[in-house]
């Protein structure tokens, strides 16, 4: 075959820096449509980009000549310089270092696109935490859990899923035998060994 094909559908999920509320009204459908702007410049294509005050979900297609991590790297990165050029209440933003990212069935497209755009209504009832645990637990995710990834703090408590301490290690997460102390306001595990970009 002399040409490439690829067609790959990619759920992805990050949050500010610390979780805070930085995403404010008079920014968000903005950066929004930036973010837009940045897929499609990296070969991709948005399908819909939306979010509430501390994290954005988007489903897009994935460029066929860049990896996940590289892809949501350089979304990050623009975005967060864009965000912080428009105020500058705006310029300590930053994302968090890690994400979220799921490959969608192109028959699954109609659903994640409608969760995606009940953001702001889903969380009035269900934590940012409590939304990727249950993602997690939906999907199948490294079964043995190698890769944990916690971020923040739960009293000492492990991953979800093995319940052992993950300890974090440029960016990824090892497994030891007593609780790593960590001080961010807010949890989520996940056990996926690509989560740090």
């Amino acid at each position: 075959m002399a040409q490439s094909l690829a067609q790959v559908y990619l759920h992805s999920v990050f949050s500010t820096k610390y979780r805070q509320n930085l995403i404010i009204p008079e920014v968000e459908s903005q950066l929004y449509a930036y973010i837009g702007g940045i897929i499609n410049n990296l070969g991709g294509r948005p399908l819909i980009i939306n979010g509430v005050p501390d994290h954005v979900p988007i489903l897009s297609t994935l460029p066929r000549t860049v990896t996940i991590a590289k892809y949501l790297e350089e979304i990050k990165k623009n975005s967060s310089k864009w965000v912080k050029s428009q105020s500058p209440d705006l310029n300590l933003f930053a994302w968090q270092n890690g994400y979220a990212a799921f490959s969608v069935s192109s028959s699954r497209i109609g659903a994640v696109t409608n969760y995606i755009k009940k953001q702001k209504e889903h969380h009035k009832r269900l934590t940012f935490k409590e939304e990727v645990i249950r993602l997690a637990t939906r999907l199948t995710l490294d079964r043995d859990c190698r890769g944990c990834t916690m971020y923040g703090s739960n009293g000492g408590q492990g991953c979800v899923r093995c319940t052992r301490p993950p300890l974090a290690v440029q960016g990824r997460s090892v497994h030891r035998t007593k609780p790593l102390p960590l001080t961010s306001p807010y949890i989520v595990h996940l056990c996926c060994p690509a989560i740090e970009g």
